[in-house]
């Protein structure tokens, strides 16, 4: 039996929702992932990868979100900090 989903006529408060939040809220959707394009996931990925610059942030944000940047970011900063005490060491 496929379920039947019964919209009542747009109110102020339904013309901003979205077709992602109908489905979720009526449960025709567990989780909305997005889809990766290659190209800029492996641009992303060669300029990460670089030893000589810092990972492009606004990039990872940009594709994976802020709190992906953020960690990209505090690792950076770490392992630029602990190569201090490594050297000296």
């Amino acid at each position: 039996m496929a379920a039947k989903l019964h919209l009542k006529k747009p109110s102020s408060s339904l013309t901003t929702t979205s077709l992602c939040q109908v489905l979720k809220t009526h449960g025709f959707v567990d989780v909305i992932c997005p889809v990766h394009i290659p190209s800029i996931r492996s641009k992303i990925e060669r300029k990460t990868f670089s030893f000589i610059s810092p990972p492009p942030l606004q990039a990872i944000r940009d594709y994976y979100g802020e709190a992906v940047a953020f960690y990209f970011a505090w690792m950076h900063h770490m392992t630029v900090w602990f190569m201090i005490p490594g050297i000296l060491g």
